[in-house]
């Protein structure tokens, strides 16, 4: 198991805590946020290694704390993961009035969490090593 820190910041509660659930029984610490104001909040308190940030917050505040994060150069590295039910990554990219990241994956929105699992691990594994 690989130990890390992720963060979520999405407003659907039953999604994020199923996702948590899921998280936490890997190995990994991980911090739910319902509102880009406790999200952002966090990436500097919790200092995670992973964000898992729901696009379609209200008022554009996906958006919003996904371009403050990319903004920051603390942040420049932080591995974000989209969750979008749009459809393609252009549009993901336009709605975001940002340029694509190398640091940034963008995954449709599934109701099978363990889609994302893999995906957290192989990046925990990037930073940390693989067995560490």
């Amino acid at each position: 198991m690989l130990a890390g820190k992720i963060l979520i910041v999405d407003n659907n509660t039953a999604f994020a805590s199923q996702l948590k659930l899921m998280l936490e029984k890997a190995g990994i610490t991980v911090l739910v946020r319902a509102d880009p104001v406790g999200g952002n909040t966090a990436l500097n308190s919790f200092k995670p290694d992973i964000m898992v940030l729901e696009m379609d917050l209200a008022a554009g505040g996906g958006r919003n704390l996904y371009r403050m994060a990319r903004a920051n150069e603390q942040l420049a590295d932080l591995p974000i993961i989209i969750l979008s039910s749009s459809n393609t990554n252009p549009q993901i990219w336009e709605a975001l009035e940002a340029p694509s990241h190398p640091k940034t994956l963008v995954l449709r929105r599934s109701p099978n969490l363990r889609l994302l699992l893999p995906v957290a691990q192989k990046l925990l594994a990037a930073k940390y090593g693989a067995g560490k």
